[in-house]
C-alpha cells in the first residue's frame, strides 16, 4: 500500500487590504498582502472538539469544517464573533490559548480593515 507524506494544510487567512482581497478571490495575492496562521491537523482537531468551530458557525451562519473553505466578511459578523467572548481563553484547555489569542487577533485585524476572516480547510 502507498503511503503519501502529502498533508492538506489548514490555512486561516486575512487579506490586508480590499485589494488584497481580491487577489486572494483569483489566487494571486502577493507577499504582504496577507496575515496567515497554518493549523496543524492535531491543533484543528483539538480546537473542532472544543467547539470553537461549531460557536462560530452559529454566531456567523457558515459551515467552518473540515474539506470546507469557507468566508466571514460580514462586519456584523465578525463583530458578534468578537462580542461573544468565543475566543475566552477559560472554556478551553490551556494548551490552546496561544492559538486562540491568534485567531481572536486576525478577528479583529479583518474587523479593522473591513476586509474578512478566510478558512482554507
Amino acid at each position: 500500500m502507498y503511503k503519501s507524506n502529502y498533508r492538506p494544510m489548514k490555512v486561516i487567512t486575512v487579506p490586508l487590504t480590499h485589494s488584497a482581497v481580491r487577489r486572494l478571490d483569483y489566487d494571486v495575492a502577493e507577499p504582504g498582502d496577507l496575515i496567515e496562521m497554518k493549523l496543524e491537523d492535531e491543533t484543528f482537531h483539538e480546537l473542532a472538539k472544543c467547539g470553537l468551530f461549531d460557536k462560530i458557525n452559529a454566531l456567523s451562519n457558515k459551515i467552518i469544517d473540515e474539506f470546507e473553505d469557507e468566508m466571514i466578511v460580514e462586519q456584523s459578523q465578525l463583530q458578534a464573533i468578537l462580542e461573544s467572548h468565543v475566543f475566552e481563553p477559560g472554556n478551553y484547555p490551556a494548551s490552546l490559548s496561544d492559538v486562540l489569542a491568534r485567531i481572536e487577533a486576525m478577528f479583529k485585524e479583518a474587523l479593522t480593515r473591513s476586509t474578512g476572516v478566510y478558512f482554507y480547510f
